[in-house]
């Protein structure tokens, strides 16, 4: 009967087997479905928040171009174009200051963040490029002493002798605006979003850089623009902004970003062991309630048996047949 009892299981467990390969098929083909649904929303994150990036830089074009208006108003001495130029900067959110540099970069006049009129220290090699290429540029990011994330532009004037407009933005407002983005996503989020200028340096959204992020920074700076990619256990997207074309770097531990993949195929696998032992307990009640009379009746022959050892067939009948003599 032992062998009764293990053929019936094992006919039960091999009966399960096409449904483990079919669960198996229908499990890959969804857990690849949602990965590429995720992967698809996390590159359009990643892309709401470089038109963030965008939106931010367009936002003070404006003021550029209030410049170069004034610059071209023949009736306003270099000293009223600063003045109505700072008056409209001084407006601003992102503003920590703006300066009038002469041609030896000495400041001239200017405003800071804090009232103040000399704070600034001038990075003279953004200038210099500026008079060589006689045109706008934005300088790399850079903190103050007290960690304010900033960056510089300087607006190079037509006139004689040669002056510069400065400008120092923060990035505090920026920074604001892209957690605001990645929280109407997900309110307990873990993502991180790198800006990173064209010399690697760069400011986060969790914060201070930490250890070894400069490396981190370094090494996904060779990935591929607008790809999703994976290494050291984190998710990425580099893309590149407008502007002065610095990189978006979206990111995210990978535990985190495929959980509900790993849920699907945990549930999934949970099922496929809860349906094999049910499979397994029903074969042993099935196989234990089917044997149970046969053993019966094996065990009603067995004493049969043992009483016409004893007696003999001819008294057996007799005794059944006859049972008061």
């Amino acid at each position: 009967m032992r062998l009764f009892h293990k053929f019936l299981i094992a006919l039960v467990v091999v009966s399960t087997v096409p449904l483990i390969i079919y669960s198996v098929i229908l499990l890959k083909t969804t857990g690849s479905t949602l990965k590429n649904i995720i992967n698809i929303n996390y590159v359009n994150l990643a892309d709401n928040i470089t038109r963030d990036v965008n939106k931010y830089f367009s936002e003070i074009e404006p003021k550029l171009e209030l410049a170069r208006t004034a610059e071209h108003n023949k009736a306003l001495t270099q000293g009223a174009k600063f003045g109505m130029i700072l008056n409209e900067m001084s407006q601003t959110k992102t503003l920590l200051g703006i300066l009038l540099v002469d041609t030896d970069l000495n400041v001239l006049t200017g405003m800071t963040e804090d009232g103040g009129t000399y704070g600034l220290i001038v990075n003279k090699e953004l200038v210099e490029k500026a008079r060589e290429s006689n045109g706008v540029e934005t300088g790399g990011i850079f903190y103050t002493s007290k960690d304010v994330p900033y960056f510089d532009i300087v607006y190079p004037l037509n006139g004689q002798p040669k002056e510069f407009f400065y400008y120092r933005v923060k990035l505090d407002y920026l920074i604001e605006k892209v957690k605001f983005t990645i929280r109407s996503v997900d309110k307990d989020t873990v993502k991180n979003v790198f800006l990173v200028d064209v010399s690697s340096s760069a400011v986060s959204t969790s914060g201070a850089l930490r250890a070894g992020d400069a490396d981190k920074i370094t090494e996904l700076m060779e990935t591929p623009l607008n790809k999703l990619t994976e290494n050291h256990g984190m998710v990425n997207v580099v893309l590149r902004s407008r502007g002065p074309g610095w990189r978006v770097v979206l990111q995210e531990p990978s535990k985190v970003t495929y959980a509900e993949v790993t849920k699907l195929w945990i549930g999934a696998i949970t099922l496929v062991v809860l349906t094999v032992c049910f499979a397994l307990f029903a074969a042993m009640f099935l196989a234990k309630s089917l044997s149970k009379p046969i053993e019966k009746l094996i065990a009603g022959i067995e004493v049969v048996s043992k009483v016409l050892q004893h007696v003999g067939l001819f008294q057996f009948v007799s005794l059944y047949f006859h049972p008061n003599h």
